[in-house]
């Protein structure tokens, strides 16, 4: 009874905390400003939940069936029933919508009956271990409380629109343009289809899928938005849970709940989990995976299963995380279960190559084009991807400096203060501000110094507190992710978040060594340095919550300022109009280069990404070519596939020819060509954004 009302008080002031957090986050501050968009906060987040509660109740429901065949039954717990359950849903919804057979029937009826399994086994088994929240008072506290710093920040970041928050990651790009636009489409044709005008729809797309199923249970992508960002926002507590797990089994009560409350203050942790990307879901998988290798009895169908689970979320997951994972298993001479891992994550990746060859002919298109195929693509193309995607071709500065400032010294990854810097025109997903003292880094290096004070005989494969064993592991994995980061990507920091892994791990090991070292009677020392970091972190996060949204002309300073974040949250409706959705609804428009808000344009489109063949182009090739260009031809060729008006973004065209790279022919000149032989200028949004009307015949 003691145990039950502690933690009944705990758990009242994890929620005023949340409260708390949630009101500083959405009113700027303790004075209240707008106190009504607080309450539609918290209203769009009640409207997602009955979707969300259903489907984590059948994910715990799979997962559950799947943790007893797969797991010992001494060592189930609920982090590892959630994160087989999380990969059963996604693979589930990811199958059917290959087949064509995720309709709204079926996107409810499957997590349905995994409720059901988990509603009637939560009668009669109480699993054991939640691996988060453990025992004894100062740890289960932490446990409660720390995580409401983070959890209310990204509470805010994702009931505000995309496209209205988070410049760094150009307000949502990526949402508005591929991880929700693609479900869309998918959605409207009643299956996953290849989509030769978006090369994302050929990447994995696991948790894309969990878009689709999220979207297909409330009718329309735009109708489920909130309940997506909220999905991915789960998915960070998952990844949380995990880690505490983790350090958990290692023998860390204390260290287990600052490691994972401190990755949910993590600012590039927030601006992720609060858009619906995938970078949360990835994580999590993996670091479910991650607390198996230290579990007495390591599963390694289970370590593969997710490890491959990670990988069809984000490709860069096998190499910073499966692979990795796979090492340190065999570093703890755990070769059966290293050896199951590698199996069944093969195994799990074949419905991905399946797919892709049957699409293209390449099993991992658009990767290895030159290799092994080229699918729809031409030369030209390939080459055009290969400068956008892979290790950049000119750096402004070194690959260690990249690294320093990407990773030791950025914002995203804590550190404080800093220097202003311009954003480079081709990487524009920076921190405008860079250099500053790396808060979680350094606590992490303090941390390891720490635990490798003790000695011991077993050295690398000591797998608890007693030795360095761990540290030198979770150093092999660190330095695994870091080289390839530095020679296979274009080092983008989002692109080091594998990273918080072992670095957490590592901060959860000091934490508890520190400890020790203070004894019985300073027993507080590591429950406050916890707290002070976490502290810290949050603080962080709450400024570059406030200096990424949006920004507006203020006409009484004459000034660019921040939209405030009281007047972004619960705002769909206000944010995702498009200009576009005030042509008559027969209309059709051509997009030129601006795939900005693609999600909120509700006529008929035709559209590509960048590294996608150009219909323009290939029109206006057969029209004569840029030197004798016949415009009525064009116009012709366009009012023939039903096209009405022409969205034209010169800025952008600019950028895209000067960076990755467009279509060779379409280009102003020859755009001015065509606006030239009667394209009516229907409305300018800024000196380079035009609507434009064809001539009729």
């Amino acid at each position: 009874m003691i145990g039950v009302t502690r933690n009944l008080t705990f758990a009242l002031g994890a929620a005023v905390l949340l409260l708390v957090v949630t009101w500083i986050a959405c009113q700027g501050g303790l004075a209240p400003v707008m106190p009504i968009k607080y309450l539609a906060m918290w209203a769009a987040i009640a409207s997602a939940l009955p979707v969300l509660a259903i489907y984590w109740a059948g994910a715990l429901g799979y997962g559950g069936l799947l943790q007893r065949i797969m797991v010992a039954t001494t060592y189930r717990d609920a982090v590892t029933a959630a994160g087989l359950g999380l990969w059963a849903m996604l693979m589930s919804a990811w199958l059917l919508a290959w087949a064509g057979l995720l309709n709204q029937y079926v996107a409810w009826a499957l997590p349905g009956v995994g409720a059901a399994i988990w509603a009637s086994r939560t009668l009669r088994v109480r699993l054991r271990n939640s691996g988060y929240a453990v025992p004894g008072s100062v740890a289960t506290l932490l446990a409660w409380l720390l995580p409401g710093a983070g959890v209310g920040l990204m509470l805010v970041g994702a009931t505000c629109p995309p496209g209205t928050i988070w410049r760094t990651e150009a307000l949502g790009y990526d949402v508005l343009s591929y991880h929700l636009q693609i479900p869309r489409e998918w959605l409207a044709a009643g299956a996953m289809t290849p989509l030769e005008h978006n090369v994302y729809s050929f990447l994995p797309g696991l948790f894309e899928a969990g878009y689709l199923h999220l979207s297909a249970m409330r009718g329309s992508v735009h109708g489920a938005i909130f309940a997506c960002q909220l999905l991915h926002v789960s998915t960070a507590l998952l990844a949380a849970c995990a880690i505490g797990s983790a350090v958990r089994r290692l023998g860390g009560t204390t260290g287990a709940a600052v490691a994972g409350a401190s990755l949910l203050v993590v600012p590039w942790v927030m601006i992720t989990s609060s858009l619906a990307y995938n970078e949360m879901a990835m994580l999590a998988l993996a670091a479910v995976a991650f607390s198996q290798v230290y579990a007495e009895k390591p599963s390694g169908p289970v370590v593969g299963l997710l490890c491959a689970g990670s990988t069809l979320c984000k490709l860069t997951a096998g190499p910073m995380l499966a692979v990795p994972i796979g090492v340190m298993l065999l570093l703890r001479r755990q070769w059966r279960a290293a050896a199951l891992a590698a199996v069944v994550g093969s195994a799990a990746l074949c419905p991905y190559f399946a797919r892709n060859v049957m699409w293209t002919g390449n099993p991992v298109f658009p990767f290895a084009a030159q290799t092994l195929g080229k699918g729809y693509w031409n030369d030209e193309l390939v080459a055009r991807w290969q400068r956008g995607v892979g290790l950049a071709e000119a750096q402004t500065d070194g690959r260690i400096e990249s690294l320093y400032r990407q990773w030791l010294t950025n914002t995203g990854y804590g550190a404080i203060g800093g220097q202003r810097v311009p954003i480079e025109v081709r990487n524009i997903a920076r921190f405008d501000q860079e250099g500053g003292f790396p808060i979680l880094l350094a606590a992490a290096a303090v941390a390891a110094g720490l635990a490798l004070r003790r000695r011991n005989r077993a050295g690398l494969y000591e797998s608890g507190f007693r030795g360095r064993g761990v540290i030198v592991q979770m150093a092999v994995m660190l330095a695994m992710q870091l080289v390839f980061w530095l020679s296979a990507t274009h080092m983008q920091s989002r692109f080091l978040l594998p990273t918080l892994l072992p670095t957490l791990m590592v901060l959860g090991i000091g934490m508890e060594e520190l400890i020790r070292i203070a004894g019985p009677q300073r027993k507080w020392v590591g429950p406050f340095g916890g707290v002070v970091l976490v502290t810290l972190l949050w603080i962080v996060s709450l400024n570059t919550l406030f200096s990424q949204t949006m920004r507006t002309f203020d006409e009484p300073t004459q000034q660019s300022v921040n939209v405030p974040p009281w007047l972004l949250v619960d705002s769909l409706e206000d944010f995702s109009f498009h200009p576009i959705n005030e042509l008559p609804p027969q209309s059709r428009v051509y997009i030129v280069a601006d795939n900005s808000h693609l999600l909120y344009i509700d006529r008929p489109m035709i559209y590509h990404s960048a590294f996608d063949p150009s219909l323009l182009g290939g029109i206006i090739r057969d029209a004569g070519g840029p030197r004798n260009l016949d415009p009525r031809q064009v116009n012709q060729t366009l009012r023939d596939l039903g096209v009405t008006h022409v969205w034209v973004h010169r800025q952008e065209l600019k950028r895209l020819h000067e960076t990755y790279g467009y279509d060779s022919d379409v280009t102003q000149q020859s755009l001015d060509r065509l606006i030239d032989s009667g394209w009516l200028p229907v409305r300018s949004f800024s000196p380079s954004v035009t609507l434009y009307q064809l001539p009729r015949e």
